[in-house]
């Protein structure tokens, strides 16, 4: 996708429902409420399900994120992006970790098609942080590990709030940037909300998709929810570009 692509997705193509649900059923349920309203569903805790649920997600027009993270020899995933393909799968992700040939393999895999990979740089960075006991350095891993992805041809990572912002400086504008994990303040507890990231900081700090799961298939009104985020979004986009016009007025 190219820069222009990027800024020309609207507000409710940047939206991903995160399918963290428990049944088919609940599944089914939420897609036919949400059909008309957003684009794009990951799917990763349904994995004993998982055709069924690619099956019911695509006949309602919607497009499917298979999240599982892969991580394994370059033969190995060269195989499960084959799979995808033939799956219809939207996007799916790999471990950046995996080293440059494992995600050459990916991308090889992949390459005349329309499937968009995203590379996972480091999960829970701040516990790993913690762990080695060096702060600073897992920043700038995530950092080198994000251009190693785009180097090799992967359409994105999956980033934080805290490091998209960071990332944006460095990658190439078409370079996707997808925040997980979103949630509105108005649909946490108030003890929690220092803790979230909104749609509008997300989008602030440079995403281009956010994922939104809890907030959504947890309320009785999942619909009106949607349509709240949505609004932020929009807001959100309005301003970032209104930023991008006058610095450019200022250079």
């Amino acid at each position: 996708m190219n820069e222009g692509g990027v800024r020309n997705l609207k507000a409710e193509e940047r939206l991903i429902l995160a399918l963290d649900v428990g049944s088919v059923s609940e599944a089914i349920s939420l897609i036919d409420i949400l059909r008309d309203k957003l684009s794009i569903v990951k799917v990763n805790s349904l994995a004993a399900i998982f055709p069924q649920i690619v099956s019911e997600i695509k006949k309602r027009e919607m497009k499917v994120w298979r999240d599982w993270k892969y991580y394994d020899t370059a033969s190995v995933v060269s195989e499960f992006i084959r799979a995808d393909i033939k799956a219809g799968i939207y996007m799916t992700t790999v471990h950046i970790l995996g080293g440059p040939e494992m995600m050459e393999s990916a991308v090889k895999a992949a390459s005349d098609t329309d499937l968009k990979i995203l590379g996972i740089t480091i999960l829970n960075p701040r516990n790993i942080d913690r762990t080695i006991g060096i702060p600073g350095r897992i920043r700038t891993k995530i950092i080198e590990l994000a251009l190693s992805a785009e180097k090799v041809g992967l359409s994105g990572v999956v980033a934080s709030a805290q490091e998209a912002r960071d990332l944006r400086r460095f990658l190439k504008p078409e370079t996707l940037i997808v925040v997980p994990d979103v949630k509105p303040t108005w649909a946490v507890p108030s003890r929690e909300q220092a803790k979230v990231t909104t749609p509008s900081e997300a989008i602030e700090a440079g995403a281009d998709y956010i994922v939104v799961g809890s907030p959504i298939y947890k309320s009785r009104t999942p619909a009106l929810v949607v349509d709240r985020i949505i609004a932020e979004i929009e807001k959100s986009l309005e301003e970032r570009n209104l930023e991008k016009d006058l610095n450019s007025e200022m250079v």
